[in-house]
């Protein structure tokens, strides 16, 4: 049995014809029937019923063409690791993170491979939430851990955790002597968002009002330190304001009439035809088991 055997099997069954499959395997229909009459012969088992116009797999067939499609997943998966690591290890490393996302899980793995790659130069870059698919498709970045939403051809994904957003308010804010408010009641203070300057955008975790009065900042960081003095409110990251949570200086707002945006759903994302050298595939390997 050979797994040129395997990928025509798989061919016919997913095309639906013999001369479809060999088209998408560049080889001719005659070569296509012989291996896979070829195939049931060595495996003394009817892969295809012979009484439809068209190839249906038999019982045992439906069996052996889902192990077919494990083996050969595992033999790409074999083969993709040692086209990598015949690369050698990398003189560097750049890893860019959106801000929504905690650090301390990241950054526990990045030491333990700085540790076993010290020749490898890491570079870590944190960035909004609209930059970081950037450097990642410019190049600028090997891997990226982001919010991701949807899929795109280009990038290959695994998704790790979601965040989970809060409304809050400082402690000394108008709003925060409420249980609840409403949207109306929003619209007359400050939200605070941050703004992608090099889009010109709103970052997309500040989607609470689109009108209303605002106040524009550059960083999660920078957000944060705004509604702690009193100055608006906003939807910070849970993870980011624990500290400030269980002490009483920042309050969670209930807003009556909002749905809070479905949480943003975080991702290891990298460029789908890009090779990975040995330290790189080491990274998205644990990061994916966070």
């Amino acid at each position: 049995m050979k797994q040129e055997q395997l990928r025509m099997l798989i061919a016919v069954v997913e095309t639906g014809t013999f001369s479809r499959a060999a088209e998408r395997v560049y080889k001719s229909q005659a070569a296509i029937s012989k291996a896979i009459k070829g195939l049931e012969e060595e495996l003394e088992i009817q892969l295809f019923s012979r009484d439809s116009y068209r190839p249906e797999l038999t019982s045992e067939g439906k069996i052996l063409y889902r192990k077919a499609l494990e083996v050969i997943d595992q033999f790409d998966q074999f083969e993709e690791v040692a086209k990598e690591l015949s690369l050698g290890v990398e003189p560097e490393l750049s890893i860019v993170v959106s801000a929504l996302c905690p650090l301390p899980r990241i950054l526990d793995i990045i030491k333990a491979l700085s540790d076993k790659y010290p020749q490898t130069r890491i570079n870590l870059s944190i960035n909004t939430l609209g930059r970081v698919l950037e450097e990642l498709k410019s190049g600028d970045a090997d891997i990226a851990i982001t919010p991701l939403e949807g899929t795109e051809p280009t990038l290959k994904s695994a998704y790790l955790y979601d965040i989970k957003m809060l409304i809050v308010a400082s402690q000394e804010f108008k709003l925060s002597t409420f249980s609840k408010c409403s949207l109306e009641q929003l619209r007359s203070y400050n939200q605070i968002v941050v703004k992608n300057e090099h889009h010109h955008e709103l970052d997309r975790s500040d989607d609470v009002l689109r009108t209303g009065r605002r106040w524009d900042v550059n960083s999660l960081f920078s957000k944060k330190e705004v509604i702690l003095a009193g100055l608006g409110w906003g939807q910070l990251p849970e993870h980011l304001v624990t500290e400030e949570l269980q002490e009483g200086h920042l309050i969670p707002l209930e807003v009556e009439g909002f749905s809070m945006q479905k949480a943003p759903r975080v991702h290891v994302v990298r460029k789908q035809q890009t090779i990975l050298g040995p330290v790189a595939q080491e990274l998205w390997s644990s990061i994916k088991l966070l």
